[in-house]
């Protein structure tokens, strides 16, 4: 993926961030863990972050069609301190969303929906 294509994913996370109240880091990576654009800092974080969504959201994929549950349409988890959401942009990438204390979220997850076809126009 070239600069251009990365620093165009980094601005639509970065607006799509703003946009979502209680939302603290989003990022956009290939399904192989690869980062495409992140408002994560730069270091072994992000990469680590980046590598177990993809593989989070594959492994949770198999357990759907092994179960005959049809496609996985998004995984969310959830923690003392906040909840990641997991969506898949087909089979080609994953957008993450990292969500503060006390953010429901459902109400993210239909907002970011709507950026999804913008960010799958990108990779």
């Amino acid at each position: 993926m070239s600069v251009v294509a990365t620093e165009e994913i980094t601005k639509a996370l970065t607006a799509l961030q703003s946009l979502l109240r209680g939302v603290n880091a989003v990022l956009l990576a290939s399904s192989e863990g690869r980062v495409h654009g992140s408002t994560l800092p730069s270091g072994p974080e992000r990469l680590h972050f980046s590598a177990i969504s993809a593989a989070t959201l594959a492994i949770a994929g198999k357990g759907t069609r092994d179960m005959q549950l049809g496609e996985l349409t998004q995984v969310v988890i959830r923690a003392r301190s906040g909840s990641i959401v997991l969506l898949g942009l087909g089979h080609k990438a994953v957008l993450s969303l990292v969500l503060g204390d006390n953010v429901a979220p459902e109400p993210v997850l239909e907002a970011a929906k709507g950026a999804l076809s913008k960010l799958e126009a990108l990779i």
